[in-house]
């Protein structure tokens, strides 16, 4: 099916709601499909990966439909209904914290530094998803509570104003762990340069780190690209993604750094690991230009790679194949540090730099 008539389906099956209604239903539907295929899905598989349109009206309907609720204790100013989100804020001093853990339910994350020594938590709560700031110990918390009155989308954005983003704003030279995980939004971090260990998890959004130092970043999203630069680990590097493309650039691992995607191509500038680079894809293009690493791993399918590893030619014990495509790597086995390059129907275009 494509979007055409899917689309189609849902308007028809939206029937009853007012015009207001919806066309915000409508057009948050479309937002996701339009999401998907912008991060590289087809047509069809952006369809695909849809529930079927009677369902998901169903659902949007019950939502829209379900009365409003009391005002939650936690906002600032009397809520008037049901819909209307309060601004909170939350502020400590960052010698408190060891830990950071946000779940941010549908909203994106943004995650930028202070002018001052203050850990600083901006975020939106309404009667129908109440969310909690808290500190315990040495834990900042963000966290939606369950409610009777709890919705599955965030949709009725739509109806009153823009996409709401969860802020969080800390000091260059914080020392502490980040947890920050949401869903059907974006997470952007930038400029911590003392972070220790960091998670990030989203999906149907993007991601984006550019200009931190931490000890190790686990990071992984679905339908969403990724961006990376200007980062540097002590351990761990890891970014994947599905249904979408990766760029990273100006990066050091001092462990093991691994990129992986599924339907997604891979464009790498300047990276280093001083253990293994690994890089994957299905059916994704590979870019590669300036690899360095104690050994590299290189794998895609149906799709070229193209690049330039750092060091003569001497100093790589080479493992290259490729079917249905020009090959520009040797058999040299001479070398002490591994390369391997691997890929179906796509030529290979590799060099020494």
């Amino acid at each position: 099916m494509n979007k055409a008539d899917y689309l189609h389906q849902l308007n028809q099956a939206l029937s009853g709601l007012t015009d207001t209604e919806k066309d915000a239903a409508f057009h948050f539907c479309k937002e996701m499909l339009d999401d998907r295929m912008e991060s590289g899905m087809t047509e069809e598989e952006a369809v695909a990966a849809m529930e079927p349109a009677d369902l998901l009206a169903k659902k949007l309907i019950s939502e829209i439909r379900q009365p409003a609720a009391a005002a939650p204790a936690l906002a600032e100013e009397p809520v008037i209904n049901g819909n209307q989100w309060q601004k909170m804020q939350l502020t400590c001093a960052a010698d408190r914290l060891n830990h950071i853990d946000l779940q941010a339910g549908n909203m994106g994350i943004k995650i930028l530094l202070s002018h001052n020594n203050q850990v600083t938590l901006t975020y939106f709560t309404r009667a129908q998803n109440v969310y909690e700031a808290r500190v315990e110990g040495d834990t900042l918390i963000l966290q939606e509570q369950k409610t009777e009155n709890r919705r599955f989308f965030n949709f009725n954005i739509f109806l009153g104003g823009p996409k709401l983003e969860i802020t969080l704003e800390v000091p260059r030279d914080l020392m502490a762990s980040l947890k920050a995980f949401t869903k059907n939004g974006g997470i952007s971090l930038e400029g911590p340069q003392m972070l220790t260990h960091v998670e990030l998890g989203t999906t149907n959004g993007g991601m984006a780190v550019h200009n931190t130092q931490c000890i190790s970043m686990d990071a992984h999203t679905t339908n969403g690209g990724i961006a990376v630069a200007q980062t540097e680990t002590k351990q761990l590097f890891s970014f994947h993604t599905t249904n979408g493309g990766i760029a990273v650039k100006n990066c050091l691992s001092g462990e093991n750094l691994t990129l992986g995607t599924t339907n997604g191509g891979v464009a790498v500038q300047n990276v280093q690991a001083r253990q293994e680079l690994s890089i994957s894809s299905t059916n994704g293009g590979l870019k590669l230009n300036g690899l360095d690493a104690a050994a590299i791993r290189v794998r895609t399918s149906n799709s070229p790679i193209s690049g330039s590893v750092k060091g003569p030619q001497s100093l790589w014990q080479i493992d290259s194949h490729t079917t249905n495509g020009r090959n520009s790597l040797p058999a040299y086995q001479d070398g002490q540090k591994p390369l391997s390059v691997r890929t179906s129907n796509g030529p290979i275009q590799m060099h020494f730099e």
